[in-house]
Formats: structure tokens, sequence, C-alpha cells
């Protein structure tokens, strides 16, 4: 027997009509679908500029860096905001202070920012970025993070 007989199919009238999806529930899933990625979309993120000499560690850390007062810390250079301090011989000094550094902190503590992102090169010895935290906390800035490249 031939499909193409010419018999009336056996199923229901229902089936027999052309498909219409609806597009009132199909522009609701559009939606939703675009409203998730917009929300996932990280756009928050602050792009921070490091300096040519400057290689930072890597880390796993998934956390964003915030936008706050950035100090970097290169060979025998501290830079505060995209200024160079005055050279202080941190290596031979005895003390845990630098002035310098301190000072200008000061100065920038009275805009209210308390937070304070530490840009050091991996060269760079702990006993220097260890002043250097010390120096922040007694300006009044301790909510300070160290900044790392994220490994992947």
């Amino acid at each position: 027997m031939s499909l193409l007989s010419g018999k009336k199919s056996k199923l229901p009238s229902e089936y027999a009509k052309p498909f219409k999806p609806q597009l009132t529930s199909l522009v609701d899933v559009m939606t939703v679908l675009t409203i998730f990625l917009i929300q996932s979309f990280s756009a928050e993120g602050i792009v921070h500029t490091v300096a040519n000499d400057l290689k930072v560690p890597e880390s796993v850390s998934r956390d964003d860096v915030p936008n706050v007062l950035a100090v970097e810390v290169t060979g025998d250079k501290i830079i505060l905001a995209d200024k160079l301090l005055p050279q202080a011989d941190v290596a031979t000094s005895d003390t845990m202070l630098i002035k310098p550094l301190y000072a200008a902190l000061l100065g920038y503590k009275q805009s209210g920012s308390k937070k304070l992102l530490i840009q050091a090169d991996r060269a760079v010895e702990f006993a220097r970025v260890k002043k250097i935290m010390y120096s922040a906390g007694k300006a009044g800035f301790n909510d300070y993070r160290i900044m790392v490249m994220r490994h992947d």
C-alpha cells in the first residue's frame, strides 16, 4: 500500500494545521536571556595600568582590583598616585617608617578614602613592602591590598 494512495490520514485535525509558534512566549524568553547576560557581564572592572618595569606576582585569586589610591614600588622608586616620591634610603634604613611616603599619604587621607593598593615588583624584597605597609598603616591606611597578576 502506498503512502500517497489518496487515503485520508488518521491524525487528528489539530495536527494537520500549520504550526504557528506563539511570538509572545519567544519574546519573553529572549528578554529573560538578554537580561541575564547583561547582568552577568562585568562592566564594573577597573583597568589599572602597570608600569613597564613592574612585574607583579601571579596569583589564582578571583577578586577584582578596587579603584583606590595606588602605590607602585619598583627597583629604588616609590610612586604614589602617578607622582614620584622623593628618594628615601629604604633598603638601608633601620626604621620601618618611610617619611616621604607617610607625609604624602597624610595629604591623601584628607580626601576621605582610607584604602590603598600596593603594586610591587616581584623582585622587590618583602622587607621593603613591609615598610610600605607599616608607613601606610601609620598614616591611617589600614585597608590595603597587594596587586597580583591573575594566573589562568
